[in-house]
């Protein structure tokens, strides 16, 4: 488990270590958080986390013997990681490393919404939808999710041709 300094919804920095992570990571290292899944499912082992089988309980139910503190469990994991608070408690399946990806705290703000927002919004296009240049894609809603869906959708287009009268 990871303890993480918020500094944005799903990034931050890492603040201590459990004993038991084998992910490397340091203290002080920018990461973006995301959900969790088991690693050990079929699809987990596959390279497919976000079908995880156990992708709900964990997620929207939670595990609340995952977090203990001194009081007891800790609540409060939604999507595996709460990231709605200045500190986080993480386990390490939800933790993405992006050290030398970022050069400061600025540019670790503008990926935030990437742990979860940019993975929905392009991976339904890319991956659920199969869309192609031929495609139409209808987007409802332009949050994080959308306007992800939006880029990914206008990459995918082909360029228009230019007849002479563009010339």
């Amino acid at each position: 488990m990871y303890s993480v300094n918020g500094i944005g919804i799903g990034a931050g920095y890492v603040r201590a270590i459990g004993p038991k992570v084998t992910k490397r990571l340091d203290v002080g290292d920018p990461v973006l958080l995301s959900f969790d899944h088991c690693t050990k499912c079929t699809q987990c082992r596959s390279g497919h986390p976000a079908y995880c089988s156990a992708f709900s309980p964990l997620n929207v139910a939670g595990e609340p013997s995952t977090f203990q503190g001194a009081g007891g469990a800790v609540a409060g994991q939604f999507f595996g990681q709460s990231s709605f608070a200045n500190l986080s408690a993480v386990k390490e399946a939800s933790v993405v490393n992006v050290k030398g990806l970022i050069k400061g705290e600025d540019e670790l703000k503008l990926f935030a919404p990437m742990g979860c927002g940019f993975q929905t919004g392009a991976g339904t296009v890319v991956n659920l939808a199969k869309a192609t240049s031929e495609d139409s894609v209808v987007v409802m809603g332009l949050g994080g999710v959308g306007l992800a869906a939006v880029m990914v959708s206008q990459q995918r287009r082909k360029k228009p041709r230019c007849r002479k009268a563009c010339r």
